[in-house]
Parts: structure tokens; sequence; C-alpha cells
């Protein structure tokens, strides 16, 4: 570890070790982790000063106690072993929600709830059946349809991730005000008039959001194409949104209200979208702020638009 480092604020490091007892496989808890390195550093430390474990009791006496509660069911060691727990820290918002978990929406809750977000919120007001098992991360089995799908997919994440807070409901003029105080909002919806309602409200509200949508036609071979679309508006960035989301009515989304089995294609779309919450709040290094992107099935490519210098979401 180069001298300097920052684990994470608050936290620098010069140097790092590993240490892994004769017949080692594994710890039984992180508890018995952190005593095995202790008592390796310490054991070292005495054997040069026999005097240091009194002054070593003084100053873990001086140790401040954080009552900052992790989101996580378990420690993430993930972001600790790859060195980018500051980078993690950035997504540390109070909340985000997901409005729609039935496809792109429940790929987007599996990328989230593997971050520190302490609150994840999530909408939807449908019940999870069989097609949505087959566009849906994991595997259910049939014990788990009929039941509300934030009902499922609270119960699986919540394994993982303690801040799953589930909202069986549809959000229209009665109850949109529900997402006045969040930090984010994933719209994964493909209801025309909903749509439309919760983006002029998050738009009004200077709410940072990305709207995901997928536009799929079939050829004459039984060949599925189309295009895949995510556009984020942030609150001084939001004039693009009207000419990129798609038409507002209730014409549906082709073939995806349709449930074509396209997990693939869900799967991608909420990588854009989680990759461009990521960007806006410093997780990734951007070079410009693209808030359009569109995936084209075709040719595999993938269009960057309204590149603007705006600043990250606050």
């Amino acid at each position: 570890m180069a001298p300097g480092f920052q684990i994470c604020d608050g936290v620098p490091a010069q140097f790092q070790f590993s240490n892994k007892p004769e017949g080692f496989t594994s710890y039984a808890t992180h508890f018995e982790k952190m005593r095995q390195y202790w008592n390796h550093l310490v054991g070292e430390a005495l054997a040069l000063d026999p005097f240091l474990n009194a002054r070593l009791q003084q100053r873990l006496g001086e140790i401040r106690v954080t009552t900052q509660i992790s989101p996580f069911a378990y420690p993430d060691t993930c972001s600790v072993r790859g060195k980018f727990m500051r980078a993690s820290q950035r997504l540390g918002l109070q909340n985000v929600a997901i409005i729609g978990v039935g496809g792109t929406g429940s790929f987007v809750l599996d990328q989230v709830a593997k971050t520190p977000v302490h609150e994840i919120h999530i909408f939807d007001n449908k019940n999870f059946e069989s097609h949505n098992a087959f566009r849906a991360p994991g595997a259910a089995s049939p014990a788990d349809f009929g039941q509300p799908k934030v009902t499922y997919f609270s119960r699986v994440y919540s394994a993982m991730h303690l801040g799953i807070r589930p909202h069986p409901i549809k959000i229209d003029a009665s109850n949109v005000e529900q997402l006045r105080d969040f930090r984010f909002v994933f719209v994964c919806i493909d209801h025309g008039p909903s749509r439309r309602l919760i983006c002029d409200f998050l738009i009004a509200n200077k709410i940072p959001f990305v709207d995901v949508g997928m536009d799929l036609s079939m050829t004459a071979g039984q060949e599925i194409y189309g295009t895949l679309r995510t556009t984020a508006c942030l609150p001084d960035a939001n004039d693009h949104f009207w000419s990129r989301a798609p038409d507002m009515e209730n014409a549906g989304d082709g073939l995806y209200e349709e449930n074509i089995q396209v997990a693939d294609l869900n799967a991608l779309n909420a990588q854009l979208a989680v990759f461009k919450w990521k960007q806006l709040f410093g997780f990734y290094a951007m070079q410009s702020n693209a808030l359009q992107q569109e995936f084209m099935t075709q040719t595999t490519s993938l269009v960057l638009e309204d590149c603007k210098e705006a600043p990250r979401a606050p």
C-alpha cells in the first residue's frame, strides 16, 4: 500500500500485510479475525518492549466509539480488499428510491443493495409472478409467486442490506409527495402517465434521477432488436429530458410491455443506470457528463448524448 493512502475518510494507512495461521481455512467470525491480527501485532511489539501493554491500555481508553451503524448485514470486505472504501463512502446517501422492480428495477436493486446507501425504498404495487422470475436476478422458486414484488425482493436483499424499505403501492397523484425527500430516484416503469407524473414532480422539486426504458421490435425472422435508454436529470441540468424520454402517452413500450423475456437487456439497462448514478456521486471518474445513453442491440454500440459540463449530483 502506498504511503499516505486513505482507506476511508479519517483512516490513513502506509502498509498492509496478511497473516494466516498454519492450517488456516477461514475465521469463524470477523471478531476472531481482528483478534488474530491484534495478537500478532501486539505480541511482536511486547517482545521488544514488555512495558508496552500498559501504554496500550491507556491509548485504547482514548479511542472514541462511533455510533454510526453500517447498512450491511456483514462487513463490506470487498471495498476494503480492493482499497476503494473512500470511493464507496461517497455512495452512502441517506436514501434512494427505486420505482418499479419488475424487470430493470430489480437489477437496479441488485446493484444498489451492494452499496452503503442507508435506506433503499422500493415501490411497486404488483405481485411477483413466474414471468417476473425470468427477468430478475437470482433464482426464484414457485413458492415465491403470488406475493407482492416488494415483499419478495425485500426478503431476498435484506439478507445483505438492512435498509430495504418495501412500499406495495403505485405512485400516483395522491402519494407522489412521498418522493420529495429522496436524494436520488431510479424510475423503472413502463406506464406512460405514471412516468410523466413522477418525472414532472422530480424535476419541479430538483431531485436528481435516472429514467430507464427500452424500445424493442421483432424481425420477420423472429429476432429481437432495439434500443436501451437511460436519461439522467440533475437539478440544474434537466431541459433535455422531454426531448429524450419516450412518448408519455400510455402507448406502451413495445414488446417489453408484452413480457418478452429479456433478462439480459433488463440487466444491461440497469447497469447503465447504476453506472451513471455512481458517476454523478463521484464513485467513477468522468470527463464529461453524458446525461443521455442509448445502447443499440443491432450494432452493440453505446451512444452518448447531451454531454454537459454540469456539476455532479448535490
